[in-house]
């Protein structure tokens, strides 16, 4: 599904260490942002269950197989998002390599920077999509609903990419976001805190619920584990 949604936040600043990951680094959660209702962003999300190609046989004996084949079915995902252009996307069950880098270089070729986490089963993950012309990210992170299991939800906190170098002085956004990375390493490095005004930054999350009717009770608990740990964080 997509859905256009306007989203709030604090008008108060809060003084947080941002943190410049890349998609293959996982980053530790900083002080509390501190969101509160106030002033609104308007963002186009969408999430997608796309079927891991290992996934998508043996399962759906409806389907002719010619039509469940990665081959044929990728082309139609991308043509559908590109259809959609969504700001932020959230995928799950996305197969890992070498399917994941294929996906990541379509997704790229569009304008998006990603964040892919595997599942533990070595079959497939989840993965958060963005408008790097749009966005920074400043935090991304996943969190294992147990120690123990496989499933996990991931995240990425993201500010307005225009907004927040123009927040920390930067007039051309060339220069502005390689000038980005020294800066914010730099705060890193000394121990000192970048203000990064909490009304310019959201969090989007993806994750992948346990599936079938039966574990109804278990994907209750998954989510109110995401709601506290968001609540507890943000």
């Amino acid at each position: 599904w997509i859905k256009n949604v306007s989203i709030s936040h604090a008008s108060t600043r809060q003084e947080v260490t941002p943190q410049k990951v890349s998609s293959t680094q996982q980053a530790t959660s900083p002080a509390k942002v501190g969101f509160q209702p106030a002033q609104s962003m308007e963002i186009k999300l969408m999430h997608w269950n796309i079927l891991a190609d290992k996934l998508a046989y043996g399962s759906f004996p409806l389907v002719e197989e010619r039509y469940l084949k990665w081959e044929f079915r990728f082309s139609l995902i991308l043509q559908q998002i590109k259809q959609m252009d969504p700001d932020c996307i959230g995928l799950s069950e996305v197969d890992v390599m070498p399917h994941y880098k294929r996906i990541a270089e379509a997704m790229s070729s569009l304008g998006y920077q990603d964040y892919f986490v595997e599942k533990s089963n070595g079959v497939s993950g989840s993965a958060i999509f963005f408008k790097r012309d749009k966005f920074i990210c400043l935090e991304q992170n996943f969190i294992r609903f147990a120690p123990d299991s496989s499933q996990f939800f991931i995240y990425c906190r993201l500010a307005k990419r225009e907004t927040l170098l123009s927040q920390l002085g930067f007039k051309s956004p060339i220069s502005g976001i390689d000038s980005l990375k020294g800066t914010l390493g730099k705060s890193a490095s000394t121990n000192r805190n970048v203000v990064i005004d909490p009304k310019l930054q959201f969090v989007f999350g993806e994750t992948h619920l346990k599936a079938k009717p039966k574990y109804m009770e278990q994907r209750v608990s998954q989510t109110q584990k995401i709601v506290a740990y968001f609540k507890e964080q943000f």
